[in-house]
């Protein structure tokens, strides 16, 4: 018995579409919005997103991607990821920027830190530093350096816009 069409279940369509846009060849990401001139920026975050390797540089040094080197690729992302959270929660509030650069090299892993404020307490700054090295060495296995730098709030801005 056949039913009508109406009641007959949903059956997937049998052709494929193929639709397409038009190319739009511009970086819209992570690209600071312009405003009314308040807005303060750092360097790299002033140049747009194409100018990486050229006027600004990367915040992470990963060669993991190299060829006969990509059997890791994915658990350096995932470090990356897990190192930056770390710090992130370690150091609250005392980060400038959001800038946490990490480079790797052979089983070593360096990460640069810009901190806000000068010498307003440099032994919370020490013991950070160590509980956030200790902690990390013994997640990843490898050696892990800090190295802090403090600046003053106004010093690290480059331009308003």
């Amino acid at each position: 018995m056949l039913l009508p069409v109406a009641l007959r279940p949903l059956e997937p369509l049998a052709c494929r579409c193929l639709h397409t846009t038009s190319v739009l060849c511009k970086n819209k990401a992570a690209r600071v919005q312009r405003s009314k001139g308040d807005k303060p920026v750092t360097y790299e975050e002033f140049w747009a997103p194409h100018y990486i390797g050229v006027r600004k540089g990367f915040n992470a040094v990963n060669t993991s991607n190299v060829h006969g080197f990509t059997h890791n690729a994915s658990q350096v992302t995932v470090e990356d990821f897990m190192i930056r959270k770390i710090i992130h929660g370690t150091f609250l509030n005392m980060l400038l920027m959001d800038h946490i650069i990490i480079k790797r090299r052979h089983n070593q892993i360096f990460i640069v830190l810009l901190l806000k404020g000068v010498n307003q307490n440099i032994i919370k700054y020490y013991f950070l530093k160590g509980y956030a090295q200790k902690l990390l060495q013994y997640i990843t296995k490898q050696i892990v350096s800090i190295e802090i730098t403090c600046y003053p709030e106004h010093e690290k801005i480059y331009k308003y816009i």
